[in-house]
């Protein structure tokens, strides 16, 4: 087994680790197309972010990426692809590029994973307001997102289908993925605060507001 392995990097992205786990484990939670977060350890002992290698990976650099999403030939690639940008849109990761999507073959069939969420912030009311998509016109997430889904058509109800599981997941969902990571991954006060904001009103407002965005066509 091959994997790819992230370590926190201070002091501009401290929590690379809590970051990929969190994010990841809410997708597969959700049933978004994504890789599967694992813990694991370095020679060291010390406790690192590692998803696996796919040994079926034929996109591996942004050129690469580009050119099969674009080829007309990721299978439902309208559905998934809507589908990733509907979950990017709300956990704000504003950098989603050609490059991170990983392109499968699987059987004949490319498939499109959504990987990379090192620099989303622990929960989207901790974004720097000028990075959040929701507000960033030219982020890399919006305008990349209208050119790899042309070949295919945006699907709007897929879209709202994952907010309203992101609206629907039971918090204790939330608190049983915190509780998976290790303890110097993540403060106490900051897995408190991920609590509140997805308890108390945070996360509502949020998918409240991308849904009336994809019905009005704001966001599409």
């Amino acid at each position: 087994m091959c994997y790819i392995i992230k370590d926190d990097a201070p002091p501009a992205a401290p929590f690379v680790r809590a970051s990929e786990f969190i994010w990841l484990s809410i997708a597969k939670a959700i049933g978004l197309a994504a890789s599967a977060p694992e813990i694991l350890e370095d020679v060291s002992g010390r406790q690192l972010f590692g998803s696996r290698r796919e040994q079926s990976t034929i996109g591996r650099d942004q050129a690469s990426c580009l050119q099969h999403l674009l080829s007309g030939q990721i299978h439902d690639g309208g559905m998934h692809l809507t589908r990733i940008y509907a979950f990017d849109l709300f956990c704000a990761n504003w950098d989603r590029h050609p490059g991170n999507y990983l392109i499968l073959n699987e059987s004949n069939a490319l498939v499109v994973f959504a990987i990379d969420f090192s620099h989303v912030a622990l929960h989207p009311g901790k974004t720097t307001p000028g990075l959040d998509p929701l507000i960033l016109l030219n982020s890399a997430t919006r305008v990349w997102f209208k050119s790899v889904v042309q070949p295919y058509g945006h699907d709007l109800a897929a879209a709202l289908d994952v907010i309203d599981r992101l609206r629907k997941l039971p918090i204790s969902k939330i608190e049983a993925i915190l509780t998976a990571i290790p303890s110097d991954w993540l403060p106490v006060a900051d897995r408190d605060e991920i609590v509140i904001w997805w308890r108390d009103g945070g996360r509502t407002a949020r998918t409240d507001q991308i849904a009336r965005g994809l019905k009005d066509g704001t966001y599409i």
